[in-house]
């Protein structure tokens, strides 16, 4: 179950399980807030994570290049002020 820790200077924190290849964790995703000029506001983060922690082995690339076991998510997400509210889409 996720949780939202309000707490911070400049922003908030998304406490939620990362579900991988079947195997979960506990992440923490700190999410910065900050208001743009324009009164949009922003909501970027970062999320990292070893891909090994999931079940998942780094693959190398034709045997020469080894890839990373931490893998890194990055988001950032603007809200548009008057913009049209989203409606569910039917099926």
């Amino acid at each position: 179950m996720a949780a939202i820790d309000t707490d911070t200077q400049a922003g908030f924190i998304v406490r939620a399980e990362l579900m991988r290849h079947g195997r979960s964790g506990r992440v923490d995703v700190p999410v910065h807030t900050p208001r743009l000029e324009t009164g949009a506001t922003s909501f970027s983060g970062e999320l990292t994570f070893r891909q090994s922690d999931y079940g998942i082995e780094p693959e190398s690339i034709a045997g020469v290049v080894k890839v990373a076991d931490p893998v890194a998510i990055r988001f950032d997400i603007v809200t548009v002020p008057g913009a049209a509210k989203a409606t569910p889409h039917s099926r």
